[in-house]
């Protein structure tokens, strides 16, 4: 389970970004706020740089979840593999 943290802390780092932003930033473009983004049913305009690091969070936190995951499960079919393995072959496990 400790494979989907990397996953976990950027999600939840990306939602309260999100939230941080969805209250501070305006509703209306200007000249340093122009990338629009829907948010709960709104658009919030942020700056570039801003978007960038949400979208970067976003899919580093979806790939390390299922990177994560993949492992996990691939950790888990070993052991029931070798598990498996030595119960048919009467060997004692060490």
């Amino acid at each position: 389970m400790v494979l989907l943290l990397p996953g976990f802390i950027a999600l939840v780092a990306n939602a309260s970004l999100k939230t941080h932003y969805f209250d501070s930033r305006p509703r209306v473009a200007d000249e340093t706020y122009t990338t629009a983004r829907p948010m709960n049913g709104q658009v919030i305009y942020l700056t570039e740089q801003e978007d960038q690091q949400l979208d970067l969070l976003w899919h580093y936190g979806v790939r390390g979840l299922v990177v994560g995951a993949g492992l996990w499960l691939l950790s888990c079919g070993m052991t029931a593999f070798h598990l498996e393995r030595y119960h048919h072959s009467g060997e004692e496990l060490e």
